[in-house]
């Protein structure tokens, strides 16, 4: 009889983990099913980070926080937050589907070894803003630029941390924070702490 209830419990155990194991394996979703994700969408100065008329965004889009939006920016894909609602200035947005809001929120691990280790391109920017340029013909610049300072023009070549063409350099990883600028052609990974 014992023997029987032992058993009995283990077979218990085993369904509640495997279900526990299927469960977390479907709500897990991976970081590289985004074109462009953050924890946060303000500078470190507490800016908006703004989506506006130039942006063209062909890939799903996911924060967990508020999504500033300028203009006219034109969304392809699916754009998810955490939050209630957009910001919105000035906006009238083209969604090719309906936004969806109040999404639980993204984990982020505390940080990505394999990316930063694995990176073709590393920039120490702890001090600095990098300032990446993406140009399918003139391939990828990045610039620094000290905290607070206005940024520096592009083709601003004092301000030049290194360039390389298109097609090199699958992943840069940025020890700092960044902004991008320009149009990506092909296929790039960018992780900035």
């Amino acid at each position: 009889m014992k023997r029987e209830i032992k058993l009995k419990v283990k077979i218990y155990l085993i369904t509640i983990l495997s279900i526990f194991l299927i469960y977390l394996r479907v709500q897990s979703e991976p970081i590289t099913l985004y074109f462009h994700i953050t924890d946060l969408e303000v500078t470190p100065y507490h800016q908006n980070i703004w989506f506006w008329t130039p942006d063209s965004i062909w890939g799903p889009v996911r924060s967990n926080d508020f999504i500033g939006i300028r203009y006219r920016p034109h969304f392809f894909d699916v754009v998810i937050t955490s939050k209630e609602r957009f910001i919105l200035h000035n906006a009238t947005p083209y969604f090719k589907y309906d936004p969806i809001f109040n999404a639980r929120p993204f984990v982020f691990p505390d940080d990505y070894p394999l990316l930063r280790d694995s990176a073709d391109v590393i920039i120490d920017g702890d001090e600095y803003m990098t300032r990446v340029h993406f140009d399918e013909e003139d391939g990828v610049k990045l610039y620094n630029y000290r905290l607070g300072d206005s940024p520096p023009a592009i083709g601003e070549e004092d301000s030049l941390v290194t360039e390389f063409d298109v097609d090199e350099h699958e992943t840069i990883s940025i020890d700092g924070p960044c902004e991008v600028h320009g149009v990506v052609v092909g296929r790039k990974t960018l992780y900035s702490t």
